[in-house]
């Protein structure tokens, strides 16, 4: 039940405000003067107010403000019998939701406190909204300990806590950089404001200056109506503007001046339109040498690198891959009802050495195909795929020729190398001893350490896992 404080000096206006509430279905608490009020706001925690501005003790504008002070999201609806246009422009500035003249109709009460309650269920909407988007979208889902990630979280939380105006956010394509902005826009005092996005790359630039700008009625052919922009929609909010650096050098101009002026007119229109809000910008290109080759331009690169945030890649982050697939697991399993518990060493082994050239992105990706074609608890390096494993064993035919262990004329133990390796470097280490042997399968099989015949069957094998295929290395006709 919604809770309304009556604050007037007169016992005939109070019980009649008292009645209209409770007709209403409110729960209501009465004071005849400031202090008592003070005491009653403390106690009750109303969500409406019904202030008297002439109370016998405390003025009821000095009430106002204290009310604020203790809870900012209380409605407060000044009642007087003195009105004035100065007082009640001085009551709306410090936060008055209406303002009304005494004397008054009960309907007319009621209609004001439906009112008022609506406004108070659409607050309450909004921020069960903003906490659904923190949730989703704040700096916690953002994973990562490495220590390039650490710099990002912490110059992160300063944009936030300075509501930095323009910020650049830089990367790779699958860094996150969309993310990285929802984060910035929920974490901050602007969080109950719009987030609108738009993909610069994806629209043509005509398209994209009218999306932009708005236009206004007649501006152009099929403008049959006047429309606002994406400037004004984010108003009070956070205007995102994915890869800026497939800008239109025309459109960038005139970017340039919203952000230098924070005002604008509509295509076709004629009068400026102010608007407040935060610009992301992002890009996975190299803005210097686009402004070194006159591809973007140099006042609007320094105009949005105020404040830029730089995401490293995925293979740069040490330990990061791990920690985000196991955050992958757990979304997935939730969404597909899965009952993946872990990541085999083997698995884990190849996760970190693949170089991740889609980033993030296709991190992601692969946990999910893979829980959705797979039944398993425990990913394994078979439940991976081909790139990754094929990464996997040119890293182990690397690591055998980091350590010294190329083949050498007194031969090495075939056998026992075998035992801890893979058909990539089988294939690498018969290749390398027939050509150190110049084809001669004899001597090669002598190097490794094995009989000719089984020189040949690996051989064999090696050439079923092509398909069938020979290799002028491994096969040639002219080799006795």
């Amino acid at each position: 039940m919604r809770r309304v404080l009556i604050v007037d000096d007169e016992e005939l206006i109070r019980d009649s405000l008292k009645s209209a509430a409770i007709e209403e279905g409110y729960d209501v608490f009465l004071a005849e003067n400031g202090q008592e009020a003070l005491r009653l706001l403390e106690e009750s925690c109303p969500d409406l107010v019904l202030l008297d501005l002439k109370l016998p003790d405390i003025n009821g504008i000095d009430v106002l403000k204290k009310i604020k002070q203790v809870n900012e999201d209380v409605l407060v609806i000044i009642i007087t019998g003195y009105a004035s246009v100065e007082s009640a422009v001085k009551a709306i500035k410090l936060g008055a939701y209406d303002y009304i003249k005494k004397p008054f109709k009960a309907d007319s009460i009621k209609l004001i406190l439906k009112l008022a309650m609506d406004r108070l269920s659409l607050d309450s909407k909004i921020q069960r909204l903003v906490r659904s988007q923190r949730e989703k979208y704040g700096f916690e889902n953002i994973i990562g300990e490495s220590p390039k990630m650490k710099e990002v979280f912490l110059l992160l939380k300063k944009i936030v806590r300075y509501d930095a105006p323009t910020v650049l956010v830089r990367g790779e394509s699958g860094t996150g950089k969309e993310l990285i902005a929802r984060a910035i826009h929920n974490m901050s005092k602007r969080a109950s404001g719009p987030f609108i996005d738009i993909d610069c790359a994806s629209m043509p630039s005509s398209l994209l200056e009218s999306e932009m700008f708005g236009y206004e009625k007649g501006a152009f052919t099929d403008a049959n109506r006047s429309k606002p922009g994406l400037f004004e929609e984010s108003d009070k909010g956070t205007l995102f503007l994915d890869e800026i650096g497939d800008m239109d050098p025309v459109l960038q101009k005139k970017m340039l001046r919203v952000l230098e002026e924070k005002s604008f007119r509509r295509v076709g229109g004629l009068r400026p339109i102010h608007v407040d809000f935060r610009l992301i910008a992002a890009t996975n290109k190299n803005l210097e040498t686009m402004v070194s080759n006159g591809m973007f331009r140099e006042d609007l690169y320094y105009r949005l690198n105020v404040m830029p945030v730089v995401l490293p890649p995925l293979k740069d982050r040490e330990n990061d891959s791990l920690l985000l697939a196991e955050h992958f697991i757990a979304r997935f399993n939730k969404a597909y009802r899965k009952k993946v518990k872990d990541i085999s060493e083997q698995a884990q082994a190849l996760l970190l050495n693949y170089p991740w050239p889609g980033n993030v992105r296709e991190l992601r990706n692969v946990i999910e195909r893979i829980m959705i074609v797979h039944e398993t608890e425990v990913v394994l390096p078979r439940h991976l795929p081909d790139e990754i494993l094929s990464a996997g064993d040119s890293l182990q035919v690397q690591s055998v020729l980091d350590e010294g262990m190329n083949l050498i004329e007194e031969g090495i133990d075939f056998h026992l190398l075998m035992e801890k390796s893979t058909l990539e470097i089988t294939k690498h280490l018969i290749s390398q001893a027939l050509e150190k042997s110049n084809g001669n399968k004899t001597q090669a099989a002598k190097i490794l350490g094995l009989s000719r015949s089984a020189l040949g069957r690996q051989i064999k094998k090696i050439q079923e896992s092509m398909g069938g295929k020979s290799t002028p290395k491994l096969v040639d006709p002219r080799i006795p």
